[in-house]
């Protein structure tokens, strides 16, 4: 008995060592875009300029599986997936009176940006908003 309890008890000190040898990584969980840019870990890349079969631009919505809107900035929950540009909002079906707000995409970022920053933050949390302006008609929106 007192030979298992000290096989036991090796055990136990090779794995208690061998978890501190290796200090864990911090989060670098994210959605991939494409071979350059991706948003946080669980929302959904949305493409906003395209050129033939290459996206240019990303944006990111704050959910997964939701769809897209036309008008570059905002996207519809997954239940919600008709939106409607005109009023802000994602509605269940085409013709459905069920609606709910639509949601703001934010910027797709570089992978490196998805690393840890100085002591410790992540800069996948960031909550920054960018405006962007159309020169022609002086008209911007916050993506």
């Amino acid at each position: 008995m007192r030979s298992l309890t000290t096989s036991l008890v090796a055990a136990l000190m090779v794995l208690l060592l061998s978890a501190r040898a290796a200090p864990a990584e911090p989060s670098t969980a994210s959605t991939v875009c494409d071979g350059n840019y991706s948003c946080p870990e669980g929302a959904t890349c949305c493409c906003i300029y395209r050129q033939g079969e290459e996206c240019f631009t990303w944006t990111c919505c704050p959910l997964q599986g939701t769809t897209c809107c036309d008008d570059s900035y905002s996207c519809c929950p997954q239940d919600y997936g008709f939106c409607d540009t005109n009023l802000g909002t994602c509605l269940m079906g085409q013709d459905s009176p069920l609606s709910v707000k639509a949601l703001k995409r934010t910027v797709a970022k570089p992978h490196w940006a998805f690393s840890s920053g100085p002591k410790g933050t992540n800069m996948s949390e960031s909550t920054e908003v960018f405006d962007t302006c159309d020169s022609t008609t002086r008209i911007c929106s916050t993506l």
